[in-house]
């Protein structure tokens, strides 16, 4: 490290979760930390992944897969392997989309840890030969923590892991990945995790102590979720935003709309975002209709973010119905914008919502009843919330530059030598 101690500090990012031109949306709070840290002058280089399956002939997999590793190995090694993306990262950071070939039959953990490691070590190699790192930071632990780790071992480098899985404790079940994922909280590694509620779960997998991994939030763009005025609210619309996916709560969602509509017939519930599958959407549909609220819901696609901040600083409350959460970045922005929220239990949420009532209201369980009846209080105590203090509440906890600065002074312990596995509630 002494050899380049002085230069300016450059990170290399891991992250498979990392805007492309096809998923724009996927893993921009990655991206926004990337950039929260590019416009304070430190160098960041993603290094994402871009996998597909070798199918086919069983007997001859394993030879195409490792052929076609081969091939790319080269490729990787030079520095057309990076483009910029401007389109998602106003800094103009370097990102490789970096091939990976997994076998369509076999995902057990150390295949797909293999396989990423088979990208990664040589671009990781020759980027770090051109133009040295000093540390690296990956995001969720499997693959991208013990793929990282493998590089930071070979270049001696410190790694930081955030976890932002909430997929992360049923993965564990399997016992090579326990045993590989353990290895993140060793030696010259520090693994954090996007809220309290994720590092006690994890924590509670890997039998360590909660306070053995930190917390480091999301960062949340608040310059693109300007404050909305309240003479610009439609006090009769309820906003949610996020996928349709089931798992998301959306069915709780409507049956709790429409428990609201029969004592408030003229509220409105606008759904914005990524639709579910088409059996799911026909699901939703049949739904609206069987509950009655068909005219009053509408569901619209993807949007960029101008047009999600715009519907914030028009809907009344904003409702998160998803059952498990582990951070919250769409309630964080709603706040931002000065809009309430009204959720379930879901761990992240709860966090940034707190338990005072003064930034919305937490429903007592995951029923439709009581999702509803969170609306209702909140819709209630609309007029005495100041969005003001919404919005300076995820400034101040939340804000991309707090946190790239909670991230780089995590990143100082660590080259000091003074980062351990051992944690802390914070970083």
């Amino acid at each position: 490290m002494s050899s380049h101690a002085s230069a300016p500090l450059r990170v290399l990012f891991v992250a498979r979760w990392y805007p492309s031109h096809d998923q724009p949306g996927r893993g921009s709070f990655v991206a926004d930390l990337a950039q929260a840290l590019g416009d304070g002058g430190i160098g960041v280089q993603v290094a994402s992944f871009d996998a597909t399956h070798v199918r086919g002939v069983v007997d001859t997999r394993t030879a195409r897969q490792s052929a076609a590793f081969e091939v790319m190995a080269g490729v990787l090694a030079r520095p057309e392997a990076s483009n910029r993306a401007p389109r998602w990262d106003g800094a103009g950071i370097p990102v490789a989309r970096l091939p990976v070939f997994l076998d369509g039959e076999r995902r057990r953990p150390e295949d797909l840890i293999d396989a990423h490691a088979s990208a990664l070590l040589p671009f990781g190699r020759a980027a770090f030969a051109r133009s040295p790192f000093h540390l690296i930071h990956a995001h969720t632990g499997l693959p991208d923590g013990i793929v990282a780790a493998r590089l930071a071992d070979e270049l001696d480098l410190p790694l930081v892991v955030t976890e932002h899985s909430s997929t992360t404790a049923t993965e564990l079940d399997d016992p090579a990945a326990l045993e590989a994922y353990r290895t993140l909280m060793t030696g010259r590694r520090r693994l954090v995790a996007v809220s309290r509620a994720l590092a006690a779960t994890i924590a509670g997998r890997l039998g360590e102590p909660a306070d053995r991994i930190g917390v480091l939030p999301n960062a949340v763009p608040v310059e693109s979720f300007p404050l909305g005025a309240p003479a610009g609210r439609n006090r009769s619309l309820l906003l949610y935003v996020g996928s349709r996916k089931a798992s998301k709560g959306i069915e709780t969602l409507l049956r709790a709309f429409a428990f609201l509509s029969e004592g408030r017939p003229d509220l409105r519930l606008r759904l914005l975002g990524q639709p579910g599958t088409p059996e799911e959407e026909a699901r939703w549909t049949a739904l609206e209709r069987e509950l009655g609220v068909e005219a009053a819901v509408s569901r619209l696609g993807l949007a960029p973010r101008s047009w999600v901040a715009a519907a914030m600083r028009e809907a009344a409350v904003f409702v998160h119905p998803s059952p498990r959460e582990t951070f919250g970045m769409v309630a964080a922005e709603a706040l931002a914008s000065g809009l309430p929220v009204a959720a379930t239990p879901s761990g992240g949420v709860d966090e940034i919502l707190g338990a005072d009532g003064r930034y919305g209201a937490i429903a007592a369980d995951h029923t439709p009843e009581a999702l509803a009846a969170a609306v209702e209080e909140v819709l209630a105590r609309r007029e005495t919330m100041d969005p003001a203090a919404l919005r300076a509440h995820v400034v101040d906890l939340y804000a991309a530059p707090a946190v790239a600065g909670r991230t780089l002074m995590l990143y100082g312990r660590l080259l000091a030598g003074s980062g351990s596995a051992a944690g802390t509630a914070g970083v």
